[in-house]
């Protein structure tokens, strides 16, 4: 190979190299980024939709139990057992069936004392806690199973919860009440802007669905005067379920 041609190639060479490089002959500089995988973003429409169904509760559970001490853990027992028993009789009474009742908590454990004169810990008695559930599915009668256990040996009257028997046919009515809201949102933005909608891309829900007004009382049994009888007013109330949905579109 000539000399000539060599240095031919090597200018050729040096002239890709500046192109290459962003440095054109004129001595101007063009830069340009080119990403062949750029994800293109799609545009986005999300909405929102809450629904709220008020319904009066319809089973009530109502939580009473047992407690007893003794020196001595079997005398404790033996105790407790007997006043369960008086408090399973005063049930029966009622027609509360036994199925309809059960044991919560049952639990023997010593209770101790420091003794300041001889620095040391001592039991000074057993106690038997004994408690159970009871479902009321009458819930005008929750005022009645308290009493009822109260004055037949129930001395813990923890709580009464009042909740639905079919909780998910009223969350199911809420649910497609917060979908139309939703929907009918998405439709009344899209209508502004001249937007197409189709089926949505997401749909999320979330429920909101608590047994509430809880009842505590340690004097569960009220005694009005003058007639001799016993009566725990117990108020209820309404209970709300909640369902929301989330909806995101794409156009």
């Amino acid at each position: 190979m000539t000399k000539k041609v060599i240095k031919s190639l090597s200018v050729v060479a040096i002239a890709i190299s500046l192109v290459v490089s962003g440095i054109g002959f004129d001595g101007a500089f063009f830069i340009e980024n080119v990403y062949a995988d750029e994800a293109v973003q799609s545009n986005t429409l999300s909405v929102n939709g809450e629904a709220t169904i008020k319904a009066k509760p319809d089973v009530g559970y109502v939580s009473v139990g047992v407690q007893t001490e003794n020196k001595e853990s079997k005398v404790a027992q033996q105790d407790n057992a007997k006043k369960m028993t008086e408090v399973y009789k005063a049930l029966e009474k009622l027609e509360i069936p036994k199925e309809l009742i059960k044991t919560e908590n049952y639990s023997v454990y010593p209770v101790e004392v420091y003794n300041e004169k001889d620095k040391r810990t001592y039991v000074s008695t057993y106690r038997v806690i004994n408690t159970v559930r009871i479902t009321v599915n009458d819930i005008d009668m929750v005022g009645e199973v308290i009493d009822a256990a109260s004055l037949n040996g129930a001395n813990k009257i923890n709580n009464v919860v009042f909740g639905l028997k079919d909780a998910d046919e009223y969350y199911l009515q809420a649910l497609k009440e917060a979908a139309k809201k939703a929907k009918i949102k998405a439709e009344s933005v899209s209508d502004i802007f001249g937007i197409k909608l189709t089926i949505p891309s997401q749909i999320n829900e979330n429920a909101n669905y608590q047994p509430v007004y809880y009842y505590r009382d340690s004097q569960a049994v009220s005694v009005i005067k003058g007639e001799g009888q016993y009566a725990t007013p117990v108020s209820y109330g309404e209970l709300e379920i909640k369902a929301n949905v989330y909806l995101v579109y794409k156009y």
